[in-house]
């Protein structure tokens, strides 16, 4: 397999675990090995490490992050509303973020996630049930 596609499927995966909150020990499952080297037809690929995932992960993020807040920053908007949320993913860690609204000089709506961060507590329905 030459450099271009082992990029483009270590791109995918690494997509693929960050929109399906799947976690990074993922490449580690024999199974998933078997069907990238079968959809691949590639029986030597050898899946990325879960330090090459993260990197990735945070490399897409970055590049994602700095378009949209550049669109963002160079509309001429006269207000932006923010907006806080949390979630917890399947994997039970709670998370903090703060987007972006605007509305462009077109009245076409803009959202761009600002930032986000694990939180420190405990889920509030953790919380609550006690």
């Amino acid at each position: 397999m030459d450099q271009t596609k082992y990029n483009t499927l270590t791109n995918a995966i690494a997509k693929w675990i960050a929109m399906d909150c799947r976690p990074l020990n993922t490449v580690n499952d024999r199974g998933l090995r078997n069907i990238i080297q079968i959809a691949s037809s590639n029986r030597s690929y050898i899946l990325p490490s879960r330090g090459t995932i993260s990197s990735q992960i945070n490399d897409l993020y970055d590049n994602k992050k700095t378009t949209k807040s550049e669109r963002l920053l160079l509309k001429n908007s006269l207000a932006v509303a923010l907006t806080g949320d949390d979630w917890t993913p399947l994997s039970n860690h709670s998370y903090l973020g703060v987007t972006a609204h605007l509305i462009d000089a077109a009245w076409t709506q803009q959202s761009s996630t600002v930032t986000y961060a694990e939180a420190c507590a405990e889920h509030f329905m953790d919380v609550a049930k006690e």
